[in-house]
Order: C-alpha cells, then structure tokens, then sequence
C-alpha cells in the first residue's frame, strides 16, 4: 500500500536539489524557478515493513515556496520518488528560502516559524493508508540551492481486521493536543506547541467502511503522560474502545506501531446484558449504584463534524436534530441507556424525561458555543457511566436557554447526577460551571473527571456533592469562585480530589460585600471519612475549605456539626487580605458582630468542628489555617498547621484537645488562639510561636474569664509564652536547650515520646509536660515511623544527651 508523500523517518526523507534557472521570464516582479525534488526510503527506526511505506510523488501535489509570501509550486515532471517543480517567487527576494508540504496545509510565515494545520480529521483514499494532507514537513534553504525536507509529526500505525469499521479515533487520556493548528519552525522543523486538537480519526474518504489492513494517523510529537484511547465506530452505528493507561509518545518523524486494533472488541450493544451497567460499586441499599438500576433498552447518539448527527433506536422517543444538536423527550415509562459517541464543534445533547436514565459517554466529544453540552431538564436520578476518553466544553455565554429554563453549566442537570465508570471525562467551563445539578451530585467508583473553569464554578450541587470514589481535579481560575460547592453538605469518603484556584476577590452585588475563591464551600458542613484531598488556591483571600453559611437555615442560623474522620487533606493558601476578604486553610462557621468593627461586640456564632482521624497537613501563608467559630474538638488524628502571620487555630467557641498528634506554629501571632475556654486533655500537642509577647503558645481569652487547661493525660511541647490564668492538672517542665533534631521524654519505662523541632527554632528552653515523665533527652535518633509530618515519633527512639528538666513555677515561670 504506498503513501503519496514526502515523510521521512528518522532521518531526512526527502531531499531538493534546487536548480535556478536563467531569469528569463519575469512578470510583475515575479522570477520563475525550477526545484527538482527527490524522496529517501524511510529510516531504519521506523518499526513497520518497508513495502507499507514506499513514498512516491502524484502530479497534483503542490508544495508551498516562502518568500515574504506564499507561493504555490506544482510539479511539471515526476517519476516515482524524483518530481521537478516549478513556481514563482518574488524576483528581488533575498536571504533564506523556506518551503512547506502540502500546499493547503500552509498559510502564513513570521519570521522563519511557518502556520500550518494538522487536520484533526484524517481521510484516507481507497488504496491509501494515510491522509496525504496531514503529512507536513518543512525545509529551509540559506544559499537558494538547495531545500531539506523535514517532517513535522510522527505516525501511530494501527491494522483492521474487521470489514465494517468507520472510524478510529485516537484521544489521551489527560487531554493533550496534537493536531489542528500549528506554529512549526522551518529549519528545525519542530512545532512549538502540541496544537489546538486533542483527538485524530481517521475514516475513507468516500464514507464506506475502512477496508482491513493498516492504516496510519498523523500526530504532532506528543507524549501521553496517562495514556491513549481508541474509540472506533461500526457501521451499525456501535462503538468500542481500547484504552491504555501506559504512558506513550509519539516523536517527530517515528513510528507508534499498535498492531491489531480490532480483534476481540465487544461493541456497544453487547456492554449492556440484561439491561444492567456494571460497577464495581456493592451495595444494594444504595440507589447511586448503578447496577442496582435495570434498563430497558439503549439509544445511541452519534456526533459527526461533518455532517449531523445520528441517533438509532429512537423510535418510540421523540428526537429533534438540528445538526449536531439532539433534543430527546421520553415520555415513556422506560429506563433508556442515552450512549453518546463521536465528535462535534457545536452542538449538545438535551434530554426530558419522566423516568431515570443513564447517559453513557463513550469516547465523545461535545462543544457547545452557545450554552450547555449535557443540559438534563429531567428531574429524576440521572447516572453518567464514563467510558474511554471524553471531552465537554460550553462557550463563553449561553444565548439559546429558553425562557423558564435552567441551564446553569457545561454538564447541568435539573435532579440527581452520579458519575460511574472506568474512563475519563475533561470539561471546559468558560461560560458557567462545569458540572451543575440543582439536587446533588455523587461520584461512584471510579471516573477520572477533570473541570477547569474560567467563568463559573467547578462542580455545584444545590444539596450535597459527595465523592465516594473517583478521580476529581478541579482547576478554577473565577474571580470569587468556587471549585466545589453545595448549598447544604460536601462530603468525601474515598478516591482522590484536588483542587487549584487563582481567582482574586470579588465584588458581590446580591451580598453587597466582597468575597474570595474557596476550594469547597459548603453552607451547612463539610464530612470527610476517607480519601484524599490537595488544595492549592494561590488567590487573594482565597480559602481551602469553607463550611456553615449564617444564611443556610433563614430561621434559626444553625448549621450541622463538620467533621474529619479518615483520609489525607493537604491544603496551602497563599493570597493576601483583599478588602477585607482574608486567606484562610480552613473556615467553619459564622459570627455576627454589633457594628462593622472587628472589635465589635460578638452577637452570635455556630459551627462546629470535630476531628477525629486523618492526616491534616494546613499551609496559610498569610491568614489562619483553620478558623472555627463554634467549637473545635480534637479527639484523634493527625493535625500539622503553619501560619505565616496569623493563628493557625483560631476559634470564637472553646477548643477541647482529647487526643491526636497536633503541630501548630505561627511565625508572628498565637500559636492557638481561642475565645473561649482552652482545654488539652489527652493527646499530643506541640505549640510554637516566633513571636513573642503579647503572642502566646496557648491563648484562652483571659480578658473574658477564659482559662488554659492542661489535664494530666496531655503530652505538650510549648515554645512560646501561655497565658497566666493556665490550670495545670500535671507538672509543668523546663527542658534546656533542645536541638533543632530530635528530642525526646524519658519514663521509668523507657522513652515516652519524641518530638522534633523546626530548623529554624534555636530558643534556650522549651515546656514540656507528659504523665509520668523523669528526664529529657536531646539529639536522640529515631529508627520508627513519625507522626504528623515527621515532628512526632513514639517508637524507635534511641542515644542522645540527658537533659535535667526542671520543674516549673505556680503560673509556668515564665
């Protein structure tokens, strides 16, 4: 099967032998030469048979010559691999020629750096194994002489078996771009960027089936950090994917062998047996579980860029197709399976429907230039099964909602939303939200879904947002936005979830006040049992978490109790005050004040925060890491705090410390800062502030009545100052001269625990207090596993120096 092309792999394919001629014709300044063009085999790292790749020239090809123009040169003799073309160029033109094939392909030059398009959708001729349009390749030439032909992209190769497949699409798995637009720089031939597509496919050029053999798809050089997709489509209208988490890439002028893509493929309709979707989900009380669910049959919902869409099996539904838009109103008593598919630059799918459904995205990519790609106007618990790589994406404003309608994101739904599955769903919000429901949203096991919006926010549920196990990664630049957000509960009890803000503050028009980013806010609590979750919001006044809303009960102003009990949180913020909007990790609850002061007279607070278990890691640069305006009880887990400025806990109720290992240091304020009474009881406590008076170690509000307790279950370290009204239930130490290592509690047992300090903390003495203590030790070693990034350690511990720890006076002796 030959290509009509002039490809090289890996190393130069094809060679110019410029020959100017004699200026003998000349019109409106326009020189004609001759360029006589010859074609190498291909090199010998390209892993596919010689005789799949033997290049040839066609007389129509035309390639373009660049002066400070483009002109087209045509061939005027060929012979296999050896053509001579002819054209015209600017008869004054000096300095470096630089020319470009195909023709079409080209359109502009700057400099040495030539535009070219990659065709995203790649059409083979019968006989063919590649589209002749996508094979680019530049040259450049310094003397006028001589022209060297170098690729621009790189082949996947991929053979057919079967005798009805239509298309294959190649897509990555983190949505890379590899085709359409390109800048390409013409003496090295490299693009500068991966292009403006992210997905090829490849089809016959007369519409038929593809005839089995192989076939080539053209790339920019890409790698696929997560992997690659192939999504490929029947006559029958079916689809079927191949997916491949390992990490692939294609180089320029190389060859990405696949080998057979079509043997052993199950098509859609054989994915759906008995009417159920499989999950990996168990649990049948639990109506989010999509296997709990049976359907009665599927719809099928195919995109196309070049030509409408086509929906099979619809016949008792009423479908509305305009182009690529597809409205479909079930008004049967039927649980339907919508499985979309395909590509389109503009178009959606709408759906009403009485009854639950499941829409399954399978390798489909949908824009919408004028409102929402998914818009749900059913009311009724909607499953989104995600399968192979898909793509969603709105415009920058919706024009076409119709009045008494919402439409409030890329995917919006009017009920209940639950992602499922094994695939990837990227959207791009740059109008409204990304993902939206005015009930809840539920994350199941377990589809990567990535948002970045630039306008909205990235995942709303009016009731809840619970992500039970997915992949969630949320990027959201909105000046005020939210990444996730729920007008009652976000709950989070397993998979992985992070979070990137860069929005600023933000004037609120309806509030009349100005508010910042938060990475999750809730108005009633936020839960989390299990999982991860990274938040990094870089913007002013930006927070992590944000739960307990004054506004959320309009009556009596209570909000429910957050809490932590398992999992990994990581959180830094980093953005100063704006107009009074402040930075902070984490934020629960509420507190109104008589007059605009600060120092007003408090009326009112609520939120409260229980931890319990999990490993807390809080960053706040220049605001609190976590700020609770009800109570903050501790009674497990890991919890690391550093503030830059601020406290790093600050609470408006009393703070109970029961147990967990905590760290808390402040450069420059309280290291814990509570309103209330402050009572350490049991667990471990390290508390550090830099600054001195009137900062304190341990702050209970002493101008209110407020009192430090440190019971006689409590492990501390103090450096820093603690109020004078401290209640000690246990002796209070003196431990001189710690190490900025490892230091360490010595009982009649044996080493109780050890702590170690922050590099940059060198002060004379620290307090110490733990049950049944007799001696300090300094510059000891630790073989055991650390607690709460590696500042606490109860096992392993060994050597040193012995410190005499002496006893503190009635108020601490400080």
């Amino acid at each position: 099967m030959n290509i009509r092309s002039i490809y090289i792999l890996g190393a130069i394919l094809l060679v110019l032998s410029s020959c100017i001629k004699e200026n003998t014709v000349q019109e409106e300044n326009l020189t004609r030469i001759t360029l006589q063009a010859s074609i190498a085999e291909p090199g010998s790292r390209v892993f596919v048979t010689p005789d799949n790749l033997v290049p040839s020239w066609s007389e129509d090809d035309l390639i373009a010559v660049f002066d400070n123009s483009c002109h087209p040169f045509s061939i005027s003799e060929c012979n296999g691999s050896s053509a001579i073309f002819e054209g015209e160029i600017s008869s004054d033109f000096t300095g470096t020629l630089y020319a470009a094939y195909p023709y079409a392909a080209a359109s502009s030059i700057s400099g040495s750096n030539i535009s070219m398009v990659l065709p995203s959708e790649q059409t083979v001729a019968d006989g063919s194994a590649v589209d002749q349009a996508a094979m680019l390749s530049v040259a450049a030439s310094s003397d006028g002489s001589s022209l060297y032909f170098r690729n621009v992209g790189g082949l996947v190769r991929f053979e057919i078996k079967a005798d009805d497949v239509v298309s294959v699409k190649l897509e990555g798995n983190n949505d890379e771009k590899f085709a359409g637009s390109l800048t390409v720089q013409a003496s090295t031939a490299v693009a500068a960027d991966g292009g403006t597509s992210s997905s090829v496919t490849v089809t016959s050029q007369s519409g038929a089936p593809l005839a089995p053999g192989i076939y080539y798809a053209v790339t920019a050089p890409v790698t696929f950090t997560k992997g690659i997709t192939l999504t490929l489509t029947n006559a029958s209208g079916l689809t079927a994917s191949k997916i491949s988490g390992n990490q692939a890439e294609i180089q320029r002028s190389c060859c990405l062998n696949l080998g057979d893509v079509t043997t052993g493929l199950t098509w859609g309709e054989d994915t759906y047996e008995d009417g159920i979707i499989e999950s990996e989900d168990s649990d049948p009380d639990n109506d989010d579980i999509v296997s709990n669910t049976t359907f009665d049959y599927v719809v099928r919902v195919i995109y196309s860029n070049t030509g409408p869409a086509v929906v099979k099996n619809a016949s008792k539904l009423d479908v509305q197709i305009d182009g690529n838009g597809v409205t479909i109103t079930n008004a049967t008593k039927k649980n339907i399976i919508y499985e979309l598919s395909g590509s389109t630059s503009n178009g959606f799918f709408k759906l009403y429907s009485e009854k639950k459904q499941a829409i399954v995205l399978n390798g489909v990519s949908i824009t919408n230039p004028s409102g929402a790609a998914i818009n749900n106007q059913s009311k009724k618990r909607t499953f989104i099964e995600v399968r192979g790589a898909n793509s969603l994406r709105d415009g920058t404003s919706y024009t076409a909602t119709p009045e008494g309608e919402d439409e409030k994101g890329v995917m919006f739904s009017e009920g209940q939303i639950v992602f499922s599955g094994s695939g990837s769903l990227n959207i791009t919000a740059e109008g409204k939200a990304g993902i939206s429901s005015d009930d809840y949203v539920s994350f199941m096991s377990s589809p990567t879904v990535t948002v970045t919006a630039s306008k909205g926010n990235g995942i709303r549920g009016k009731d809840h947002v619970l992500i039970a196990n997915s992949n969630i990664g949320v990027t959201c630049s909105t000046a005020g936005g939210r990444g996730i957000t729920s007008g009652g509960i976000v709950t989070i009890t397993g998979g992985a979830t992070s979070i990137t803000m860069t929005g600023g503050v933000i004037y609120d028009s309806d509030d009349d006040d100005y508010k910042g980013s938060d990475a999750i806010k809730a108005d009633n609590c936020f839960r989390m049992t299990g999982g991860s979750l990274t938040i990094n919001n870089t913007g002013a006044g930006g927070k992590g978490i944000r739960a307990g809303d004054y506004d959320y009960d309009p009556v009596n102003h209570t909000v429910e109790d957050s809490y932590i009990t398992g999992g990994t949180i990581s959180i830094s913020t980093v953005g100063k005050e704006s107009n009074d909007v402040s930075g902070k990790a984490v934020k629960i609850g509420w507190i109104t004040r008589y007059g605009d002061s600060d120092n007003g007279t408090i009326t009112g607070n609520a939120g409260n925060l229980i931890i319990s278990g999990g490993n807390i890691s809080l960053n706040s640069k220049y605001g609190e890491c976590l700020e609770v305006k009800g109570t903050l009880t501790i009674d497990g887990g890991e919890l690391y705090a550093v503030s830059g400025r601020e406290d790093p806990i600050n609470t408006q109720g009393p703070v109970n410390i029961n147990g967990g290992y905590i760290f808390v240091f402040s450069h420059d304020n309280d290291a814990i800062d509570s309103n209330n009474n402050l009572t350490v009881s049991g667990g471990y406590l390290m508390a550090i502030t830099r600054r001195g008076m009137p900062e304190h170690a341990l702050d209970a509000g002493e101008e209110f009545g407020y009192n430090v307790r440190i019971g006689s279950e409590a492990n501390i370290v103090l450096l820093g100052d603690t109020q004078s009204t401290t209640i000690r239930e246990q002796n209070v130490y003196r431990f001189q001269n710690p190490t900025a290592g490892w230091n360490a509690l010595y009982g009649q047992d044996g080493f109780l625990w050890a702590f170690k300090l922050p590099e940059n903390c060198t002060y004379e003495q620290v307090m110490v207090a733990s049950p049944s203590v007799t001696a300090g030790y300094k510059d000891v070693e630790v073989d055991g596993s650390t607690l709460c990034n590696g500042v606490w350690a109860l096992s392993g511990i060994s050597g040193g120096t012995q410190v005499t720890l002496k006893k503190t006076g009635p108020n601490n002796g400080y």
